[in-house]
């Protein structure tokens, strides 16, 4: 009876602690940070335009270069896209303004335009820091195009891992408590099996029961 109350108060504490894991954080054992996002170059580029783009927000034009890195912060208070933008500064010419060129950028109407999403949450676990950057590098193809590489890491491996960890360990702890819960259930032997067992030995120099 014990070994089953044990095994159900396990069963009911996962099934009540995984939907809440669900809800706020998606696994358990992970959380979400807002990043920075770090942008830098060893190469000159002077043939491109760049751009964080805030779509319904604003458009800035950026400098890029060695030494001369771009920081994209996200902001606390919203749900915040980001895009980082490369164009071809004679493709640029073409438009009047930043915005209008971002967003015929993001719409594919730009040839050879470069249009990365950079993301308003990273999954870490939950020892990671509050604040993370996250950051990226512009490297140019074999074939000359630019292209924007996130050289951090990903630490979804690690949130893996504790989500994983953690259900395993639950179940190892409950499946201990059920195997020790039995063997206490079994009890030394009663009073009457101990009495039997006391009336069958002889006691020190008496005389043995031969009667028949």
């Amino acid at each position: 009876m014990a070994s089953r109350v044990v095994l159900w108060a396990v069963v009911s504490l996962v099934a009540v602690a995984a939907p809440a894991a669900r809800a706020d954080m998606g696994l358990p054992g992970v959380r979400t940070a807002r990043p920075t996002h770090l942008i830098t170059t060893a190469d000159r580029l002077p043939g491109y335009v760049f751009l964080v783009h805030r779509p319904g927000f604003g458009t800035e034009a950026v400098e890029l270069g060695p030494g001369q890195p771009v920081t994209v912060p996200v902001h606390r208070d919203r749900i915040d896209r980001v895009q980082f933008v490369i164009v071809p500064r004679a493709a640029a010419a073409e438009f009047t303004t930043p915005a209008a060129l971002a967003e015929a950028a993001a719409a594919g109407r730009v040839p050879a335009a470069v249009v990365r999403e950079l993301p308003f949450k990273e999954a870490v676990p939950v020892w990671g820091a509050d604040e993370i950057t996250l950051r990226y590098r512009v490297e140019l193809t074999p074939d000359g195009r630019p292209e924007l590489v996130r050289t951090t890491k990903d630490q979804g491996y690690q949130c893996c891992v504790v989500a994983c960890a953690a259900p395993v360990a639950l179940v190892s702890a409950g499946l201990w408590l059920v195997r020790r819960s039995r063997r206490g259930g079994r009890g030394g032997p009663t009073d009457r099996e101990a009495s039997n067992g006391d009336s069958g030995r002889a006691e020190p120099g008496a005389a043995p029961d031969t009667a028949r």
